[in-house]
């Protein structure tokens, strides 16, 4: 048998099987936060309830076959699942949290503001001043555009993705997209070999491209950061299972996990000891 997507689960709910430990754990189940460990445990122990339920069923059917005068001749069924195949997707918790700050408004404009701040004090910037030096107008032209570049990306930004990496490239690709169209024309054909020329200014010597997105990076991680104050992913592995959840991220941030569960059995091996029967139970 295999399900996917529809998988729900209430392991971190009390009376599932799975106790809460602390506050912490009640408060990421109310945030929909679970662990691999609870979330496996408690499939598997509630796997176990069903085989218990079947086999109750079981011992009534027998008792009914055994006290019905035509049924009595007859097998008693029994159901006997061999394998069990169980597909279920889940997501990061870190990395969901991450995704849905980049789609928040303020987040958004922080990043918009500070990064057009910092492009346009790129004339005036050491790493930046040989280029714009090369012509006297690239100065003005470069500040009269600003306001279109802002638009530009606002769209950016606009558009969901799925982390903060693949942001950073369209916003790196955007800033270098504007040097080409705010230079003049004879400059434009020797933009690429500039930006990716080491500065010599420089004693790490980063070009003009590593030094833009190296800013753009810690633009990105300054307003996300500071804005909800992130802490790092906790050993214990939290994850998003609720098909809720699931349905509002970005299908890159999804994993998917299968499960095949076969059946073991356990009996009770009855022994004596002291004269006393005990009752062992056995695999």
């Amino acid at each position: 048998m295999a399900t996917e997507n529809t998988l729900h689960t209430n392991a971190t709910r009390p009376g599932f099987g799975v106790e809460f430990r602390d506050a912490e754990e009640r408060r990421r189940a109310d945030m929909g936060m679970t662990t691999i460990d609870a979330f496996v445990g408690a499939l598997l122990a509630e796997i176990s309830k069903g085989r218990g339920i079947s086999d109750h069923a079981s011992v009534r059917l027998a008792e009914y076959y055994l006290n019905h005068e035509l049924l009595k001749g007859f097998p008693v069924p029994r159901m006997q699942v061999s394998t069990l195949d169980i597909d279920f997707q889940f997501a990061v918790a870190v990395n969901a949290r991450a995704s849905h700050l980049l789609e928040d408004p303020e987040i958004q404009k922080g990043i918009r503001y500070r990064l057009v701040d910092f492009l346009a004090g790129l004339p005036a910037d050491r790493d930046f001043r040989e280029y714009f030096r090369g012509d006297a107008s690239l100065g003005a032209k470069w500040k009269d555009g600003l306001a279109d570049l802002s638009r530009r990306l606002e769209q950016v930004l606009a558009k969901p993705a799925p982390d903060g990496i693949e942001l950073i490239q369209k916003l790196s690709v955007s800033a270098h997209n504007y040097f080409y169209e705010s230079a003049p024309d004879d400059l434009r054909l020797h933009v690429s070999s500039l930006l990716m020329r080491p500065l010599k200014r420089r004693e790490d010597h980063k070009s003009m491209t590593m030094v833009i997105e190296e800013r753009i990076r810690e633009i990105v991680a300054v307003v996300s950061e500071g804005r909800a104050q992130v802490a790092e992913a906790p050993d214990d592995f939290q994850i998003l299972v609720g098909a809720k959840d699931l349905e509002k991220l970005n299908p890159s941030l999804l994993n998917r996990m299968k499960i095949t569960v076969s059946p073991s059995d356990r009996r009770w091996v009855v022994s004596e000891k002291d004269g006393e029967k005990i009752h062992i139970l056995g695999t």
